[in-house]
């Protein structure tokens, strides 16, 4: 993604950086975004499309929604397991289950 990026950056505003980091030394995240967009013909929606990604926090997905469906299956029954149990049993049951692996 960063080549894509350091490409619609040339492209668009003829400015040639080596990395990613060096670009963001002279122009915003803000800024790389909108070019890329432009120089993928998405014009004109590069701040309602940030707003909508800041709204939704999709930048801050939890790691159970970036997995396959298994773990998050995984997940909700064993938070039904710990319903009730003492923070003490909790423990002692997350340590039976690293010992167990």
């Amino acid at each position: 993604m960063e080549k894509k990026l350091l490409n619609a950056l040339e492209e668009m505003e003829g400015a040639k950086f080596e990395s990613l980091d060096q670009a963001l030394q002279k122009y915003s995240g803000r800024e790389i975004f909108n070019f890329w967009l432009e120089y993928e013909g998405i014009i004109g929606y590069g701040e309602s499309i940030l707003e909508a990604v800041d709204a939704l926090k999709l930048w801050a997905a939890p790691k159970c929604m970036t997995e396959p469906y298994g773990y998050v299956k995984e997940a909700k029954n064993y938070k039904a397991h710990l319903a009730g149990m003492t923070p003490e049993e909790i423990h002692a049951d997350l340590l039976e289950k690293v010992k167990g692996k």
